[in-house]
């Protein structure tokens, strides 16, 4: 049934926020199956070309992906969901990599950035991860602005304490829609902008030491600020912060190389 009934559509997580319509995007790209976007940090295009599939080495995420109702998607999605069937213990995510990745290449054409992928006959293409953002190249790279392009959609990957917090990502680059008593404290607000010397942006090099410098010069300000809320009965709304260095789950040189990140910047 799953199948026999299967229509192109574009799927999304509900970690998943649209700034813009991304169908007339999608429209660009008709021989596709699939268009898929993926955990990749660094640009392969500058512009809004599919990433190059011969340089895209992040994970294929089903956060965001686009499936046509042609015969190569829907044998895809047919093995993809006995696959899961068949054990519980594999990931969606991992169990639709393993398929995908069977074959990569050669590319369907020269101009399209499509790639045939999984059985040698599935039209495949990856989505920029600089407009279809995953939660690195939106909030902590800010690539779109770097490279002057209008994002279609953001994923929330890349943040460390569940839905909450993805709704704070959210929240914090004003794409998130709050009722409005939700801006109702009791007591009222308090804001304020923490001052930071100029010499813990720029002297010295980036690393964990002057990374610590400049951020706990500003929560030291921070203390104070809630200090003053809590005795005037207001919420302190948090303001920005900056870092020297990225967070990650795995051990790494302070920003990924390749990346756009800019050293300071600001902390999501």
């Amino acid at each position: 049934m799953y199948t026999q009934f299967f229509a192109a559509t574009f799927f999304s997580l509900l970690a998943m926020f649209s700034e813009q319509n991304p169908i007339p995007y999608i429209a660009c790209f008709p021989q596709a199956d699939v268009l898929t976007s993926t955990g990749q940090v660094s640009p392969t295009v500058t512009d809004d070309r599919l990433e190059d599939w011969q340089q895209a080495g992040g994970a294929y995420n089903i956060g965001i992906f686009h499936w046509r109702s042609t015969d190569p998607s829907k044998k895809l999605a047919k093995e993809w969901k006995e696959t899961l069937l068949a054990d519980d213990k594999v990931w969606d995510q991992y169990g639709y990599n393993k398929l995908v990745r069977r074959k990569i290449g050669p590319p369907v054409d020269e101009d399209s950035g499509l790639v045939y992928a999984y059985d040698g006959n599935l039209k495949l293409g990856f989505l920029p991860a600089s407009i279809f953002c995953s939660g690195h190249t939106y909030f902590v790279q800010s690539m779109y602005q770097q490279l002057r392009l209008e994002p279609y959609a953001i994923h929330t990957t890349f943040q460390y304490a569940g839905t909450g917090w993805k709704c704070h990502r959210l929240r914090e680059a004003m794409v998130f829609y709050d009722p409005p008593e939700y801006y109702d404290a009791p007591g009222g607000f308090l804001t304020f902008k923490p001052s930071v010397l100029k010499s813990l942006f720029l002297d010295g090099e980036h690393n964990i030491e002057s990374h610590f410098d400049l951020v706990n010069y500003q929560m030291k300000q921070i203390r104070i600020a809630l200090a003053i809320a809590s005795l005037l009965n207001r919420t302190l709304v948090m303001p920005t912060l900056w870092c020297r260095l990225d967070r990650l789950w795995f051990g790494h040189p302070g920003v990924l190389a390749g990346t756009l990140t800019r050293q300071p910047f600001l902390c999501p």
